[in-house]
């Protein structure tokens, strides 16, 4: 059994919206997952509704066993990491560190061991006696992670806890992040829209669309090998084209599109005659002068020179506008409104089926 589940949760607000439909999903003992996917999905309905703020309609959520599916906020043994710091401004670094540990009655000389010890992990040490106005941004996310983790939790639930800061320290604390939640080996729980971070952070990420889990997988296959067409597009992939499969090859397709066929990889099983989009990502397109295998023609619509690099949109035979960026001296001569042709190895093209979830 793993260590915490969720069991077809459902989950409704004002006017009968379900935000959540009968979701189901299980967390290992110690493992790091993220729920992905962009505004109104369900993920932080799925945070809010495993801390007990929200009370599902129907299902179950057991963790190491027991079932916490009506058990109030204060009694599950969860630590909440929110976005907005939701600091007390008046208490000070290790008064804000505590305030767990004396809300639950522990004495003094444990509550200073604790925090002592939650300060020096996080790196806050010789901070202890600043107020949060007093604190970087980057500092009042160390207090918030620190007042999460001393009351050591079964489950740390992280609610985009670094989409108030700048990118350099957004890099700076996901790194943070993922040592300290190593070094502790608490299950955790962290929603995000940014894939980056649920690439770099995870050790299983969960793609959320409609309050729907539309792909559970390791980072490097939701990353490389998606499985349906909104975690392909939510990921960084391009649509191409779109086509039908003519035969079917172990892992590899033969698509037939309006212009030519191609052969791409495919991430699920296909059959003949199956409708499918050919995506790929930017880095893996090439652009080339001439015609050949597994090559389209386009003409550039617009040519933009960054410096060592040119991006160009080119406007497929389709229609489709797709963007790549290539080495500047391969194109110098090209210019807006000539015809090239976009080149994609089968093994960066992908064929995933044309219809949704």
């Amino acid at each position: 059994m793993a260590f915490l589940e969720i069991v077809d949760v459902s989950v409704a607000y004002q006017n009968n919206v379900v935000v959540l439909k009968n979701l189901s999903l299980s967390v290992e003992k110690g493992s790091f997952l993220s729920l992905l996917g962009p505004s109104g999905c369900g993920k932080t309905t799925t945070l809010r509704t495993l801390a007990g703020f929200i009370s599902p309609m129907n299902g179950k959520i057991i963790v190491n066993g027991k079932d916490y599916t009506r058990v109030p906020p204060h009694k599950r043994n969860m630590g909440i990491v929110f976005q907005s710091y939701a600091l007390f401004p008046h208490l000070n670094v290790f008064e804000n560190i505590a305030f767990g540990l004396k809300m639950r009655k522990l004495n003094k000389s444990e509550i200073d061991q604790r925090v002592k010890r939650a300060i020096d992990l996080v790196g806050l040490s010789g901070l202890e006696y600043r107020l949060p106005s007093q604190l970087s941004g980057g500092q009042q996310q160390r207090v918030g992670i620190a007042r999460a983790i001393v009351i050591e939790p079964d489950v740390l639930l992280m609610d985009e806890p670094l989409s108030n800061l700048d990118a350099n320290l957004r890099i700076e604390m996901r790194n943070e992040i993922r040592r300290i939640q190593q070094k502790l080996g608490i299950t955790t729980i962290y929603v995000t829209h940014d894939q980056s971070e649920a690439v770099a952070l995870s050790d299983q990420i969960a793609v959320m669309n409609n309050g729907k889990i539309v792909q559970l997988d390791t980072p490097k296959e939701v990353f490389s090998n998606p499985k349906t067409r909104f975690v392909a597009n939510f990921m960084g992939f391009q649509e191409i084209a779109k086509g039908v499969v003519e035969k079917v090859e172990g892992d590899f397709a033969t698509i037939k599109t309006v212009e030519k066929s191609l052969k791409a990889r495919t991430t699920t099983s296909m059959k003949e005659n199956e409708k499918v989009v050919l995506c790929a990502r930017a880095r893996r397109m090439m652009v080339d002068v001439h015609d050949g295998e597994n090559k389209l023609s386009s003409l550039v619509a617009s040519k933009i020179f960054q410096g060592e690099s040119v991006s160009l949109i080119l406007k497929m035979s389709d229609g489709n506008l797709v963007g790549v960026e290539t080495e500047l001296s391969q194109l110098e001569n090209i210019t807006e409104g000539d015809r090239v042709f976009l080149h994609i190895p089968a093994e960066h093209l992908l064929a995933i089926k044309e219809e949704e979830e």
